[in-house]
C-alpha cells in the first residue's frame, strides 16, 4: 500500500506567483497612469529646448549685428555666431525661420512652426514675453 503524502507542492505561478492576466493586468494599470507623466516631461523637455534655441539665435544675431540693423538677417548668415552643434532644426522636427522684422529693421523675427497645441501653448508660456506672437501653428519672437 502506497502512501500518499499531504504536502503537495504548490504550481508557481507566471512571474512572482501571478498567472499572466493578472501580470498584464497590473503592467498595464501602470502604463496607463505612467505615459501621461513620462510624455509631460518629455513635452517639458522639448519647450525648454525650443525657448533655448529663440534666446541663442536672439543673441547670435545681436553677435553678429551690434548695431542693431538687421536688414540682411537670415539663418544662414548667423551659421559662425551660433554655438558648435546648434542645428537648423529644433526638436520637434521643424526648420528655425529668421528675418527682419515687417514694422522696423531694428527689430528680428523668430519663428518655429509648432503643430502641437500642448507644445506650443507651453513655449508661449515659457517665453512669457508680449513679444511672442502666434499665427497659425508658428511661435514667433520679435525682439531686438
Amino acid at each position: 500500500m502506497k502512501r500518499k503524502s499531504g504536502l503537495r507542492r504548490k504550481q508557481g505561478g507566471f512571474i512572482f506567483g501571478l498567472d499572466a492576466s493578472t501580470f498584464f493586468i497590473v503592467l498595464g494599470s501602470l502604463l496607463v497612469i505612467a505615459l501621461p507623466i513620462v510624455n509631460n516631461v518629455l513635452e517639458n523637455n522639448d519647450t525648454t529646448s525650443i525657448v533655448t534655441g529663440y534666446t541663442t539665435i536672439q543673441k547670435a544675431v545681436q553677435d553678429k549685428y551690434p548695431h542693431g540693423n538687421y536688414e540682411d538677417v537670415d539663418m544662414d548668415g548667423i551659421e559662425n555666431f551660433l554655438p558648435e552643434g546648434f542645428s537648423k532644426q529644433a526638436v520637434n522636427g521643424q526648420d528655425w525661420d529668421l528675418d527682419v522684422s515687417s514694422s522696423s529693421t531694428n527689430q528680428m523675427t523668430i519663428g518655429l512652426p509648432i503643430p502641437s497645441d500642448r507644445l506650443r501653448a507651453k513655449v508661449l508660456a515659457k517665453l512669457n514675453t508680449d513679444k511672442a506672437t502666434e499665427s497659425g501653428d508658428t511661435v514667433y519672437l520679435t525682439t531686438r
